[in-house]
């Protein structure tokens, strides 16, 4: 899967609103930026683009207390903390765009970051997501989005005995796909565990497990064929053999996207 064709995940939706916010300070002795914004935003699938500077924190609210996956490139550039439903970041070096992972503790979505720092003079100091579960009652019911089929076969998968809203418009699929032939990574080994088929999008549930001794970061670009969505139940697998050292990867595509898997 190439840069141009980043695949997405996200359960959870958005609309950008930004507000203007006058104000300067230093922190540490290094300059705050002279305007400060407020930024509310409604998922829509899509991963949220931030912009932070160096040495001031900016905070990212959610409804929900969060697990953060966080590339181990990040671990000595970035501070990362969360506490209750904030998620606080402050860049000590410049890094281009990188992607955090956020997982709801309470509902189990996956929200994504892709964070960029540079030392520049303004930046989004308080960011609000939103999410909106509220479903529209008609007679025919609307397709199921990319996230709705999404966050249904992440809980159907790894809560199954949970109570979850059931969905005439999800059916459960047969498909042939070999073993080992999703992920692109020679240590890590790939099984189908399920799939589904709803309107014009296919959905499938694939474990991973590591092969060798040492930690392996789990990338949308390592899979094979063309997809859609991506989202990861951990955004990193611990060595063979250690608790952690498999997860499961969401696949969502056109029906087509498997085809891949067999040229």
């Amino acid at each position: 899967m190439n840069e141009s064709n980043r695949l997405l995940v996200l359960l959870v939706m958005v609309v950008l609103i930004a507000t203007a916010v006058e104000g300067s300070s230093t922190v540490d002795g290094h300059p705050m930026p002279n305007k400060m914004l407020s930024q509310t935003v409604r998922y829509q699938g899509v991963p949220i683009d931030i912009h932070i500077p160096l040495h001031a924190e900016t905070r990212v609210h959610l409804n929900e207390s969060v697990e953060i996956g966080i590339p181990i490139t990040l671990t000595s550039k970035l501070n990362v903390t969360s506490v209750h439903g904030v998620v606080y970041l402050t860049a000590l070096q410049s890094f281009r765009s990188e992607r955090l992972a956020l997982k709801g503790n309470q509902s189990g979505r996956f929200i994504l970051l892709d964070v960029t720092a540079t030392p520049d003079f303004e930046h989004v100091q308080e960011i609000y997501i939103r999410t909106d579960d509220s479903v529209i009652e008609t007679d025919t019911p609307p397709p199921l989005s990319i996230a709705q089929l999404m966050r249904y076969v992440a809980q159907t998968t790894l809560a199954p005995h949970q109570p979850k809203p059931p969905s005439s418009q999800i059916k459960r699929s047969v498909l042939e796909v070999d073993d080992d032939s999703i992920y692109r990574d020679f240590a890590v080994t790939s099984t189908l565990l399920a799939a589904w088929r709803s309107n014009r999008w296919m959905a499938l549930a694939v474990e991973l497990r590591n092969q060798s001794e040492e930690s392996i970061p789990l990338s949308p670009d390592a899979i094979a064929g063309v997809w859609r969505a991506v989202g990861f139940q951990h955004t990193r697998l611990l060595p063979k053999g250690k608790r952690g050292s498999q997860s499961v990867v969401f696949l969502v595509g056109r029906h087509d996207a498997i085809t891949a898997f067999r040229q």
